[in-house]
């Protein structure tokens, strides 16, 4: 059986595109047995798919990594139709443009600038830094509300 060493090497040979078929049925074999490491499942699933390709009607002769692949992206692939996503896309353009002119001209025609909802609210500049602090302290009090909720439901889902 082989080490996990042998099998490393055999990977990276693997992957370079430079191992032959022999070698390729020896590492699947370690893929495929009880010590091969949990890190390595997606590598099994590469070469027991590479493994199948004959079985699948695949013409040409498993070769070597590249021109399996090739062939195996040959049998899937299908014609796109780029002229469907250009229309959708200039489709989403032209609808922007016109929702912009249409707001642009509007506050244009309507008689000035929109309303707002705070006008002179502070007479004195110590008025002004009194409402900022406020503001900031509502602020923070809002965050620190946020921040004891994300602590309370754990961390980030794996």
């Amino acid at each position: 059986m082989m080490n996990l060493e042998q099998a490393t090497a055999l990977r990276e040979k693997f992957y370079a595109g430079t191992s032959t078929v022999s070698e390729e049925r020896r590492l699947l074999d370690f893929l495929r047995s009880e010590s091969c490491p949990p890190a390595w499942q997606a590598d099994r699933a590469v070469l027991e798919t590479l493994v199948a390709l004959p079985e699948t009607g695949c013409s040409s002769p498993p070769l070597g990594l590249e021109t399996r692949i090739a062939a195996r992206l040959a049998q899937h692939a299908a014609p796109r139709k780029h002229h469907y996503l250009l229309w959708r896309r200039l489709g989403a353009v032209a609808g922007i443009a016109a929702t912009m002119t249409a707001l642009f001209l509007g506050l244009h025609f309507s008689g000035g600038t929109p309303p707002t909802v705070y006008s002179d609210t502070c007479c004195t500049p110590q008025q002004a830094a009194s409402e900022t602090r406020d503001m900031l302290f509502y602020v923070s009090e809002q965050l620190n509300m946020g921040v004891e909720a994300e602590e309370e439901l754990g961390g980030p889902c794996p």
